[in-house]
């Protein structure tokens, strides 16, 4: 009824990737549970730093993937302390099965 949907698991889950929930998270992506974790949780660091302890999640949404498959572009949208910001977060496949992510504006 008016309220966000929530991703619990990824839509590429992996089983050799631990679930971690990931509670009012916008629902959106490429990445599994475990990474949109860790980008959550530097997000909510960045916002904290700034004296913002009020984050929530808005959209997450894909805007670029790399032809040869070397990284893909997400949006993430967050509404902080009342002000949206919309934070763009690269993320690279390893050599190893991992990803790595970065944030690279917002």
């Amino acid at each position: 009824m008016g309220s966000t949907p929530v991703d619990f698991f990824s839509q590429e889950f992996s089983s050799s990737t631990d679930i971690v929930p990931v509670n009012g998270l916008a629902i959106g992506g490429l990445g599994d549970a475990l990474l949109k974790s860790s980008v959550w949780n530097s997000l909510l660091d960045y916002e904290r730093k700034q004296n913002c302890a009020d984050v929530t999640s808005k959209a997450i949404s894909l805007a670029q993937i790399n032809e040869a498959g070397e990284y893909w572009v997400e949006n993430w949208t967050v509404n902080a302390c009342s002000q949206t910001e919309v934070f763009k977060v690269r993320f690279t496949p390893d050599q190893v099965g991992g990803t790595e992510y970065q944030i690279i504006g917002n």
